[in-house]
């Protein structure tokens, strides 16, 4: 599971009320639509106005090519101007709060940006408009052109697709090549997807863990100690599932026997074989990849390719598949997507300029090359090193963790939050040392199937 813990938990009334609200919202809007108001924007000269919402933790490069591409889209299409409002930080949570106080002020945006962990608390209550009958019309496009698991990451419960996916972000593995081969160790990639096993990983992590001048503190890690990100890509390779199903389960199973082995065997690295940084020391930070200090990322995506100070490190670094575990290799993960607001006014324009963000192969190469992220639309993929010349060697294991039938979509929750309340302080607790995981994954089931039952 990637992201883990970065939705902000509230309480399940807070987040009743706050459905509520969204929905109250919405049906005063279609009312305004009904009436005659202005509840979408037409410029002065009588061209359609599409809002487009961005994401301000995108990053610079993104908001840089949506600028760019809204230019070169207005070229050929001057009857439709492009209107670009991001929402900044501080937190994460503040695009979700703009959103809510655009709708309330009349004015909502057409298009937006939700990842699929922010997207998921909306899609149940149709906040978002079905982009399969438009993809139905389309003659040279369709969903084929996507990698598959993106569109089922996309694709609700009832077959709505609420999202356009822009880009993946696939885990993989970013080692040291330098470190390995000092140790005369083989590498991920020396060893393929078969060969770089759970165990394969343990005995390079092992060797790479070093107390240089021996005064009892080691000074290098075999493995990142942010393995809290990648307790998820564990449970999955020990091939656990955490739920009946990605998309808004029913049920929590986190008390299977696989489910335990994965975080059991995270919860060995730190405290057991001491090979990563513990999160309890305080010090996961001066342990990284991009330090030089550790061998082994099981945490990395995308996101570190576009990172400008990994042109700058003093040493050899790749990337290579995701260990393969007891049952399986690859990983969950997630997408970024394009969504059209379901109250917009102007559908037919809004999907024109999300194809042309998604589906024009000059812009998505353009997309790919301004900001290092591996993108969703399958014909462009392979150009991926040729378009971002930083690109490590073997930056095509991004596309290989993307198309591996062991690797998963994340799940889609309705109920994130209070979820992530739930199981937050507990996997915390796991990962910490303090209790064993088959108890606690007890307590989490118990807990999560009254929530998911309609319970507290």
């Amino acid at each position: 599971m990637l992201r883990c813990g970065e939705e902000e938990a509230v309480r399940k009334g807070q987040r009743s009320r706050w459905t509520a609200r969204v929905l109250w919202l919405i049906a005063m809007l279609a009312v305004a639509v009904t009436a005659g108001l202005p509840a979408g924007a037409w410029a002065a000269s009588g061209k359609v106005t599409i809002v487009h919402y961005g994401y301000y933790w995108h990053g610079e490069a993104w908001r840089s090519f949506v600028d760019w591409a809204a230019k070169e889209f207005e070229k050929i299409h001057p009857n439709i101007d492009i209107q670009l409002v991001v929402a900044g930080g501080p937190g994460q949570g503040a695009y979700d709060q703009k959103f809510l106080s655009m709708l309330a002020g009349g004015s909502p945006p057409d298009i937006l940006e939700m990842n699929a962990n922010q997207a998921q608390s909306f899609v149940d209550e149709n906040v978002f408009l079905d982009l399969r009958p438009l993809m139905d019309k389309e003659k040279e496009i369709s969903w084929d052109l996507f990698s598959p698991i993106t569109v089922r990451m996309v694709t609700w419960t009832d077959g709505r697709v609420w999202g356009v996916p822009m880009d993946a972000y696939p885990l993989f593995v970013a080692f040291n090549q330098s470190l390995f081969e000092a140790a005369g160790l083989q590498t991920p990639v020396d060893l393929g997807p078969q060969g770089w096993t759970w165990d394969a990983m343990l005995t390079a992590a092992r060797r790479l863990t070093v107390d240089a001048n021996g005064d009892g503190v080691t000074d290098r890690y075999g493995l990142d100690g942010r393995l809290w990100a990648w307790w998820g890509a564990a449970v999955h390779q020990a091939g656990g599932d955490l739920y009946d199903r990605p998309v808004n389960p029913t049920r929590a199973t986190y008390s299977r026997p696989e489910v335990i082995r994965g975080l059991k065997f995270v919860q060995d690295l730190y405290w057991k074989y001491k090979v990563a940084v513990p999160v309890t020391a305080g010090t996961s930070s001066t342990h990284t990849i991009w330090l030089g200090n550790v061998g082994i990322s099981t945490v990395e995506g995308p996101g570190l390719i576009s990172q400008p100070f990994m042109r700058d490190v003093k040493f050899a670094w790749d990337i290579g598949p995701q260990p393969r575990g007891p049952v399986r290799g690859g990983c969950r993960f997630t997408v970024d997507a394009l969504e059209i607001f379901s109250g917009t006014r102007h559908p037919s324009e809004a999907w024109e300029w999300v194809k042309f963000l998604s589906t024009n192969k000059a812009v998505v190469r353009r997309f790919v090359a301004d900001t290092a992220r591996l993108t969703a639309f399958q014909p462009i993929q392979n150009e991926y090193s040729k378009l971002v010349p930083h690109a490590p060697r073997h930056a095509a294991y991004m596309v290989y963790e993307l198309a591996n039938p062991d690797s998963g979509p994340a799940y889609l929750i309705p109920a994130a939050r209070e979820v992530n309340a739930i199981t937050g302080p507990l996997i915390q607790e796991i990962l910490d040392g303090k209790r064993d995981p088959s108890v606690v994954v007890v307590e989490i089931d118990e807990k999560l199937n009254r929530l998911l039952a309609g319970g507290k």
